[in-house]
């Protein structure tokens, strides 16, 4: 490598130039270390509303009576009875007696003159098992293989 520094004047004219260019550079850095200082000093601000905000949540939770009138409900066998209760719960304790137990059924029907004209009777029925939905309709004859169903007997099952 040739070095034509100092040539003449003896001085080392890429060290000062080098020099140069790091003075320039100073304000620079002071100017992106001022920046990095505020930008930390914002990320801490937000932390500590983050935290005030939650603090005002939990703190507007204890304001509320709700929270202490709540009692405990318990069930002494989970597998026959869940318990649960509201607020404005009476403190006490509960007993409950089944009448009668729940047992297959199967209901037979006297059979219908027409699909969409027969009345029914008034009322209400309601069949929920597990959770099978009836959403399309299905023609009896395309029941059991396409041999249909006897009318005035079908048993669901």
């Amino acid at each position: 490598m040739i070095s034509v520094d100092g040539l003449i004047s003896g001085f080392d004219t890429t060290d000062i130039i080098n020099q140069l260019l790091e003075i320039r550079k100073k304000p620079l850095a002071l100017v992106q270390a001022q920046t990095d200082n505020a930008t930390a000093k914002q990320t801490a601000y937000s932390k500590v509303i983050a935290n005030l905000l939650g603090l005002q949540t939990t703190a507007a939770k204890l304001g509320s009576s709700d929270l202490f009138n709540r009692g405990k409900v318990t069930s002494s066998n989970e597998s026959v009875i869940v318990a649960s209760s509201s607020t404005g719960v009476t403190n006490g304790s509960y007993t409950f007696r089944a009448l009668r137990l729940a047992k297959a059924s199967q209901f037979a029907s006297k059979g219908f003159a027409t699909r969409d004209e027969t009345p029914i009777g008034a009322g209400t029925l309601t069949v929920e098992v597990g959770s099978g939905h009836v959403e399309r309709t299905t023609d009896l004859e395309s029941l059991n293989g396409g041999r249909g169903v006897e009318r005035g007997k079908i048993t669901i099952t």
